[in-house]
Formats: structure tokens, sequence, C-alpha cells
């Protein structure tokens, strides 16, 4: 699960903190698994702290692997 939770600067820290303790009691009452974590956990945690997932995050991975090695070429000449 990834994505932004935006805070003010003021409660940035205490946000943090507090989503840990979320997710680290979640873990400890249902132990890790490879379904973890579960689609409940998770609607209820985007729900909570309005998570958002920019798109931009996504990108298209043969593109920019094919313009890493074009740079990369032109460094090693």
């Amino acid at each position: 699960m990834y994505g932004i939770v935006y805070a003010h600067k003021d409660k940035a820290m205490e946000l943090r903190e507090d989503i840990k303790k979320v997710i680290y009691d979640d873990y400890m009452k249902n132990g890790y698994s490879e379904d973890m974590p579960t689609d409940e956990f998770m609607h209820e945690f985007i729900e909570k702290y309005q998570l958002d997932i920019p798109m931009d995050i996504f990108f298209d991975e043969v593109e920019f692997m094919e313009r890493m090695n074009e740079l990369f070429d032109k460094l090693i000449v």
C-alpha cells in the first residue's frame, strides 16, 4: 500500500506516529500474511487518512528504461 497523506506541517509528526501505531496494531492483531493488509483494513485506512494516490507516480517502465540506457550510453562515450 502506498500513497500520500497530506497534513499540516504542525501535525505531520503526530499523524506519522498515529499511522505507524494503526499499522502496528493491525499487524499484532492479524499477524503477517501474504494477504496483508486486508481489503477491509485498506478501505478503513484510506477513508480515515484520506490517502491519495497521485497518478504521476505511475510511468511507462519500458520507455523509462530505454531513456535511461540512452543517457548512460551518452555518459560512457
